[in-house]
């Protein structure tokens, strides 16, 4: 059935052909076929015949009488989840599952909703199998690691791994420069269509390719494993490790560092802490970051398995039973939880309220961000904003004063970047307080207000919430590093006025 449905059929039949394989392994009642069609189906079932099966409440496709690749499809998908990753028998079943799901089905009814669900799962299925093969390709193969990176990303152009994949492939192949544009790629894509940044694993990854390309010797390279490389934050962690609170809310600007600390999680409590990421992708997708939890958390993830294929909510029984079996204490992290949609929240919050031994953290950028969304409903008992990081925390002065503690600038992100994000929403005149920051350092509130002729306290509120200036002496403000006063020093770069012309403010 991945490759269309049989051309000697009427177009009813077919279509009935299609939602029967497209839900095999569901009985469908001829009001449900009536619906999914869009008309009366009798005629259709007649030509059908022997192909489909009467069952007393609908129908069904006798598989007996039908080669469907879809149901084998299926089956290899269970089957290549169930084997550990990196194993061969897992990557030779991803193979073919690449070469079943190479075209979507049903493709002569690509927009009818009934085919949207297994489009969608075989879309997941193919982009998994790519990224894995490609990944397992890296250490013999680079070019066909590259090649399926590329496949992955016309599928997925927001999955941070694959770049990371193309950029070791590329660099291993002796193209280094190549390997470099798959980073800024990657960075103007996150930037400029999800407001993030790089991660502060793909910006290590960069500069690791950087310093090979000036034959520099890299010493000790950081491990993204490895938690020695993760500064600061032992305040927040163990408050959070050690919280009674049912609920926290991890709060922070792009590049404070809030995926950066849920990692360290992990890492300081493995098989206690899960964390995945609120995708706000397609139904077929909301439970993705359950999923990423449970199986960090050692816990069976069929049930969730099961509501994702079905496009449904976790019944009551399939939460108790997901409960019963999460380690005591235990921790799900969700990042971009702006994004968790209001089936998401409702599971939260039973697992919140049925679930004593489970602390839910929510990280997201600021109270702005989810107060008309569904993750209002999950209201903080702690609240963890976190603040730049200090001298102490950095144990060097220099890296402090050029940093001023951001997170993302100790990852060696692109600070026009970080600052273009920080500034997406606010007026232009925020552009103009930097720049006069730049040229005069320190400088009184008042004056700003006088020079710009123009009130200023609000937006100065913001940047002094987004951590772009910082308060230097009772009613005074100053830029919060020399990366970022730096930038602001150049006449030429005048980004604040593009960033604030492409949201129309």
């Amino acid at each position: 059935m991945f490759g269309g449905l049989p051309d000697d059929l009427p177009r009813p039949a077919r279509q009935v052909l299609g939602v029967l394989a497209a839900r095999h392994d569901r009985v469908q009642s001829v009001a449900a076929l009536t619906d999914a069609v869009g008309g009366p189906v009798d005629l259709a079932l007649d030509v059908l015949g022997p192909l489909v099966q009467r069952r007393a409440n609908g129908f069904v496709l006798d598989t007996q009488e039908v080669e469907l690749d879809l149901a084998e499809f299926r089956e290899l998908v269970r089957t290549a989840d169930a084997h550990p990753p990196g194993s061969a028998l897992r990557l030779e079943l991803r193979q073919q599952i690449l070469a079943i799901a190479a075209a979507p089905p049903f493709p002569e009814d690509e927009y009818a909703e009934w085919a949207v669900q297994p489009r969608a799962e075989a879309r997941e299925a193919l982009l998994t199998a790519t990224v894995e093969l490609a990944e397992s390709a890296l250490a013999e193969d680079p070019a066909r690691a590259l090649e399926l990176a590329r496949t992955a990303l016309e599928l997925d152009r927001y999955l941070e791994r694959t770049y990371r994949i193309a950029m070791r492939a590329a660099a291993a192949l002796g193209r280094t420069d190549e390997a470099l544009r798959w980073f800024e790629q990657c960075r103007r894509t996150l930037g400029d269509e999800l407001r993030m940044g790089p991660s502060p694993q793909t910006s290590r990854l960069r500069l690791e390719l950087l310093r090979a390309h000036e034959a520099v010797p890299v010493t000790d390279p950081p491990s993204v494993d490895d938690s020695a490389h993760f500064f600061g934050r032992t305040r927040e962690i163990a408050l959070i490790l050690n919280a009674s609170a049912r609920v926290v809310h991890l709060t922070g600007p792009v590049g404070s560092g809030k995926s950066a600390l849920l990692a360290a999680l992990t890492r300081r409590a493995p098989g206690r802490v899960g964390v995945g990421t609120a995708l706000g992708a397609p139904e077929t997708l909301r439970l993705t970051f359950l999923r990423s939890v449970l199986l960090q958390l050692g816990v069976e993830t069929s049930t969730v398995d099961s509501a994702m294929a079905a496009q449904r909510l976790l019944s009551v029984a399939e939460l108790f039973d997901i409960a019963s079996l999460l380690p005591e204490p235990s921790l799900i992290g969700v990042d971009g939880a702006e994004k968790l949609d209001a089936r998401s929240v409702s599971e939260l919050g039973w697992l919140r309220d049925n679930c004593p031994q489970a602390t839910i953290v929510l990280a997201y950028r600021s109270p702005s961000s989810i107060v008309d969304r569904p993750a209002a409903a999950l209201p903080a008992d702690l609240v963890v904003r976190l603040a730049p990081l200090s001298v102490d925390e950095l144990g060097d002065p220099e890296l402090y004063a050029r940093t001023g503690g951001i997170p993302a600038l100790v990852a060696d992100w692109d600070a026009v970047h970080l600052a273009q994000q920080r500034m997406r929403s606010m007026p232009p005149v925020a552009g103009d307080i930097l720049r006069l920051l730049a040229e005069d350092g320190t400088v009184a509130v008042g004056e700003l207000a006088a020079r710009l002729d123009e009130p200023v306290e609000e937006v100065l509120a913001e940047l002094l919430h987004v951590q772009l200036v910082v308060e230097d002496g009772p009613g005074h403000v100053r830029h919060s590093s020399t990366v970022i006063r730096d930038i602001f020093r150049d006449e030429v770069l005048t980004f604040a006025a593009s960033t604030v012309s492409a949201t129309g403010r």
